[in-house]
């Protein structure tokens, strides 16, 4: 029972942590695909794959079991729910994705498309050729889903129930999936090959999507002359430039940006960060996650400022209102692990009322070890001793800010600010010294 729900005796805590990041975007995933089904009676993802998507699910949540414990095992059988419901609405408007002369035939191809990934799949995992978790075909479909995501963009792009927080819960779900797959299973190029492939197909996809911008978005069109600073480095050489200004409507303003980065040995040493921003009107949500063992243990100056990070300083007000901040990313000497995640929260919940909520969750686990040899020389005998000092110190911080900003009158303003934070610090050391004649 002791690696029931985690199987912690095969798969290390990072291997574990980031699967089930992945896990949590892809549930995202399927939620924002659910999400445009019942407002715009679409269904954002290929009929193609989503029988293929299915049948992974059913045959690793009810026919063969993966060995991460039932923690993970419980994640399988929510994938599979909930693309249960996405299964059904694409039998009810998947005719939308193909020409009018060929809906009557959808029905009957969808349901072959099921059937047939079923076979194929409970060969392809009885046969041996998947791994332990199902990661060799699951991949091969996740590129199947990324190209035909891809095109049924291309031929409409501006389809309201396709959804671009799906496309990038979907990437940053594979890729955390995949990076955990690749550090555990190093020699596997298949998989290597694989999160490459579709990684680039996604990226372009979302390129793709960027660039699409409705005319009806746009409230008013500016066009004004303004005076150059430098005319002798301006791009015209002219003393005057022509500024286009967009102003869009207040519907028009959303839109989500981010950032993934990692490096890795794939033997010992790793780190990764991601930083994804959604807003909304006055809605702004930014959510974060860094894991290392590595000396990089902290986000970088302009990530912090972009994404509206502010907490994550050291901040100091004086008597006359000034503001000094810092920013630590020192550790002590020693091997770190390091786990950073949380999110930001900020609305405009009336036009004189400000919420803001955040919170933060901050691991560090640092594990030093010196060995001393020395030789001593004496006139009638010699001896050697053998010094070994190991430390270990552990911090774990829970964080959790809360500010209320509400405007009386023109005169008044009322501020509540609430600042919790849970500290848990441990440290271990051992000091062995062996004398040998």
């Amino acid at each position: 029972m002791e690696n029931y729900w985690l199987n912690t005796a095969k798969y290390t805590t990072p291997e574990l942590i980031l699967f089930g990041i992945g896990a949590f975007f892809w549930i995202l995933c399927y939620i924002f695909v659910i999400r445009g089904i019942i407002k715009y009676k679409f269904v954002g993802i290929s009929a193609g794959v989503v029988g293929a998507n299915l049948a992974w699910e059913f045959m690793w949540a009810f026919v063969f079991r993966q060995d991460m414990g039932q923690v993970i095992q419980i994640g399988y059988y929510g994938w599979f729910a909930l693309d249960v419901f996405i299964t059904i609405s694409m039998f009810k408007y998947g005719y939308k994705q193909v020409l009018p002369q060929n809906q009557k035939y959808f029905k009957w191809f969808f349901g072959y498309s099921i059937v047939a990934w079923t076979v194929v799949l409970y060969f392809f995992i009885s046969d041996g050729v998947d791994n332990e978790i199902g990661a060799n075909s699951a991949y091969a479909i996740q590129l199947l889903i990324s190209a035909s995501c891809l095109g049924m963009m291309l031929r409409a792009p501006l389809e309201k129930g396709i959804s671009y927080i799906a496309a990038w819960s979907r990437t940053l779900g594979s890729l955390f999936c995949g990076i955990m797959c690749i550090m555990h299973w190093p020699e596997n190029r298949w998989i290597q090959s694989m999160v490459v492939l579709y990684m680039v197909i996604d990226i372009f996809y979302l390129y793709i999507a960027t660039k699409n911008l409705n005319a009806s978005s746009i409230e008013s069109v500016q066009v004004y002359e303004k005076k150059s600073d430098d005319v002798a480095n301006s791009s015209t050489g002219e003393e005057t430039q022509k500024i286009l200004n967009l102003k869009l409507k207040d519907e028009a303003k959303k839109g989500y940006f981010g950032k993934i980065s990692g490096a890795s040995d794939f033997q010992k040493f790793h780190e990764g960060e991601v930083l994804a921003n959604y807003f909304k009107k006055k809605l702004k949500i930014s959510v974060f996650g860094l894991g290392s063992n590595t000396p990089n243990s902290s986000f970088g100056w302009d990530d912090v400022f972009k994404y509206g990070l502010n907490n994550e300083f050291d901040r100091q007000d004086d008597e006359d209102g000034n503001t000094t901040m810092s920013y630590s990313s020192g550790q002590p000497q020693g091997i770190p692990q390091t786990i950073k995640s949380g999110f930001y929260y900020t609305d405009r919940l009336s036009k004189n009322t400000k919420l803001n909520i955040n919170y933060s969750y901050n691991s560090s686990e640092v594990v030093s070890k010196t060995t001393k040899n020395s030789q001593y020389f004496l006139t009638d005998t010699s001896y050697t001793s053998s010094n070994v000092t190991q430390a270990i110190q552990k911090n774990e911080a829970h964080a959790i800010n809360i500010g209320l900003e509400q405007r009386i009158d023109s005169l008044a303003d009322f501020y509540f600010t609430s600042k919790v934070k849970l500290l848990n610090n441990n440290s271990m050391s051992s000091d062995e010294t062996d004398f040998l004649s």
